[in-house]
């Protein structure tokens, strides 16, 4: 027996190969042809079987093979078997035919096949209403009646939450959205700038204000050094002299005779002269010694010409807009994502039938017939076998006249021929 698969309701060729062996098990032919009448169906297990032979076809031999046989089955015709035919029934096909195979009587189940067994309510779900139909009409009421363009013409008062995708958003709702932003090409822009194009921009920018450059600074750094020298030593020269500084009696000691030495204040005001006029190059700088306060605002705006503004980096997009894109471009994902899991999901768990497999396998077994020894392999070699023996005899004849056989006739039903040959004395002995 081998179960045939499952079917669609009125179905029309539900086709079941069978075939008859002799007691060998090679293939015979039954004592004739069997027919459709042959054939008894039952359902659901039942015994009340299919009453009549219409959508029935029988061929025996099926292809003028020896032993093989096919029917046809046609569940759409119901004429005489009312009601037979159902979604959801199961039928067992048994062969009990009034013909005799290898000279005995037979009965066999060849085949059994569902109709509908999964139908495609198990698919579409209980409906809500009375039927799916119902469902359909209740929701075609609440639809307007006339279309816009072949769709659906309505006020949207709300939208659920992340309806609105990417795809769904039109070119010029995009361009609306993005006027004013930051493009990715300006963006871009501004992260090509390398620390080589900022230092020239900076340098650009120090020579147009004439700051002080690092030679200057360097200079100046070197003159107030030599003038440190010579002011670190007036803590020796000077005391204080309640609030006014006066020079030691050590420091006048050397001092010019004939009138009064010079008062502190005149020998600071000598030192912070000459220091000013020999300070005339700025060579360098302390650390940190140059402030903002210290900047011109001109200078300020030298330096910051050519450089990425405050605006301009406030034209960048936020973290919660590029959130809100990436969000919206993870939705239209999700959503080609769930168009393909749609498709997918119809795909049956097996989409290969063992029962077919199993049914084109027994074709095969059922033209090859049983093998006489111990496999096919072994009969062929045995008839390799004996082929080559006759032909080693087939060979050692000799045709001189076409399709005559040369021979030698020494005997003729066990006796010896003495005859030569010629005319006259052919064959010997009469």
């Amino acid at each position: 027996m081998s179960y045939i698969g499952d079917f669609p309701e009125d179905f029309t060729t539900v086709a079941i190969m069978f075939t008859t062996h002799a007691a060998s098990g090679a293939p015979v032919a039954p004592s004739s042809g069997f027919e459709a009448a042959d054939v008894k169906i039952y359902k659901n297990g039942s015994a009340a079987e299919k009453t009549s032979t219409n959508g029935l076809t029988m061929t025996s031999p099926f292809d003028s093979i020896t032993g093989l046989h096919c029917l046809v089955i046609d569940t759409s015709n119901d004429t005489d078997d009312v009601g037979f035919w159902v979604a959801g029934a199961q039928y067992t096909v048994v062969l009990s035919p009034d013909e005799t195979v290898d000279s005995l009587a037979v009965a066999k189940v060849i085949g059994t096949f569902g109709l509908a067994l999964a139908p495609v309510f198990a698919r579409v779900g209980a409906p809500a209403g009375a039927s799916v139909s119902a469902d359909v009409a209740a929701v075609k009421a609440v639809l307007p009646a006339a279309l816009v363009s072949g769709r659906i013409d309505a006020s949207v008062g709300a939208m659920a939450a992340n309806v609105m995708t990417a795809a769904a958003a039109a070119a010029d709702l995009t361009t609306e959205l993005q006027s004013g932003l930051a493009t990715a090409a300006s963006i871009a822009a501004l992260n090509n700038l390398s620390a080589a194009q900022v230092n020239a921009e900076v340098d650009t920018a120090i020579a147009d204000a004439a700051l002080a450059t690092a030679a200057n600074l360097a200079t100046v750094d070197a003159v107030v050094d030599a003038i440190k020298v010579t002011t670190d030593k007036l803590d020796d020269t000077v005391e204080d002299d309640v609030g006014t500084f006066r020079f030691t009696a050590n420091a006048l000691e050397q001092a010019p005779t004939g009138g009064s030495a010079p008062t502190a204040v005149e020998v600071a005001n000598e030192v912070q002269t000459r220091t000013i006029a020999a300070v005339t190059t700025v060579n360098g700088l302390a650390a940190n010694s140059v402030s903002a306060a210290a900047l011109a605002a001109d200078a300020v705006t030298e330096i910051q010409a050519g450089l990425a503004t405050q605006a301009s980096v406030d034209d960048l997009p936020t973290n919660a807009e590029l959130a809100t894109a990436l969000a919206t471009a993870d939705d239209a994902v999700l959503a080609q994502v769930a168009l393909v899991r749609a498709k997918t999901d119809n795909l049956p768990d097996d989409p290969a039938d063992q029962s077919l497999i199993v049914a084109a396998t027994d074709a095969v077994m059922s033209r090859l017939g049983a093998p006489a020894g111990a496999s096919l392999s072994a009969d062929i070699a045995a008839v390799k076998t004996d082929t080559a023996a006759v032909k080693s005899q087939t060979d050692s004849l000799t045709f001189t006249v076409a399709g005559k056989v040369n021979a030698n006739v020494t005997h003729v039903n066990e006796t010896a021929v003495t005859g030569s040959g010629e005319t006259g004395d052919e064959w010997g002995p009469a």
